[in-house]
């Protein structure tokens, strides 16, 4: 499609003609990303990446440095150079965003962090302010995975600002929940444990379930790390709970079970610890995540505790 676009002369009714085209390949990455479940947001976001069609699975079954030595041409990629070509800037920077979260998920920052920047330039050189929330929130939680938190926290706060301003309600826990991650990150636990009481009292409010389970999950780390692994734990089971409900089979399981087999490791209840785990494992193995570092931290864990009591 993009190599007729190359054509000398091309007019400007034939770009028009095939903007269609490019419409089902943003609408696709929306898709994808529909309600954040790992699992159908990865398998797109590979099939994106390598132009697969829908039916085709080889690739997902290969590593990530198998999967990178054959790139080709996204079918996001060419949604967004029609659109660029077109001159339309706000299908082009919902497209970059979209293309900045798949980045996020396959854990590949700088690519994220490229298209997250140039969604929010193009926003706001076209003076759509409500619009440069979410490359904002998008950008924090990039920056926060690469533990530039001071940057993260920055982008956190621009991005709240907007969301008060325009009153868009909804998206403020999502906001507070990645600022309370930096305050507990930074060790400013009573801030963090403020944070995320709010977070799950607007989200209660609005009937928002996975920012509830997000909640939820972020106030057990935040006991675990304060050495309370039973109320850690308590808050786990609620967010699993909740979890089961809003997608049993997405990566809110699979993290909520990863972190409540450490709780349990913890306080030497290690035959449930070890279903959790399993649990986790599988889950994430459908989705083809990495798994080794979360081997390396549990099994330690356990071996070291000896058989349980």
């Amino acid at each position: 499609m993009l190599a007729r676009l190359g054509e000398p002369g091309e007019p400007e009714q034939r770009l028009r003609a095939l903007e269609p085209q490019a419409r089902p390949q943003a609408r696709g990455l929306d898709a994808a990303l529909e309600g954040q479940q790992l699992p159908q947001v990865r398998e797109r976001a590979l099939r994106v990446a390598l132009g697969q069609p829908a039916g085709h699975s080889a690739a997902l079954e290969g590593d990530a440095p198998t999967i990178r030595q054959r790139p080709r041409p996204g079918k996001g990629e060419q949604a967004l150079a029609l659109y660029r070509r077109l001159g339309d800037e706000a299908n082009s920077a919902h497209v970059r965003n979209n293309l900045g979260l798949i980045h996020k998920t396959l854990c590949e920052w700088e690519a994220a962090e490229t298209h997250l920047l140039a969604a929010l330039e193009l926003h706001r050189q076209s003076g759509r302010f409500a619009e440069t929330a979410g490359p904002l929130l998008n950008l924090g939680i990039v920056r926060q995975k690469r533990g530039d938190w001071g940057q993260a926290l920055e982008y956190y706060v621009r991005a709240e600002q907007v969301f008060v301003q325009v009153a868009d309600d909804l998206r403020i826990p999502l906001v507070r929940i990645g600022c309370a991650n930096i305050a507990r990150l930074q060790r400013r636990f009573d801030e963090a444990e403020s944070l995320l009481g709010d977070a799950l009292e607007r989200a209660r409010a609005h009937g928002a379930q996975r920012e509830q389970v997000l909640a939820l999950e972020f106030m057990g780390e935040l006991d675990f790390d304060l050495g309370r692994p039973e109320e850690a734990l308590e808050h786990y089971d609620g967010a699993l709970a909740l979890a089961r409900r809003v997608a049993p089979d997405g990566d809110l399981i699979v993290e909520i079970e990863r972190r409540r087999a450490e709780a349990l490791c913890a306080i030497g209840r290690l035959d449930e610890a070890a279903r959790a785990c399993a649990t986790a494992l599988r889950l994430a193995g459908e989705t083809n995540d990495r798994l080794a570092p979360w081997r390396a931290a549990i099994a330690p864990r356990r071996s070291s505790r000896g058989p349980a009591p």
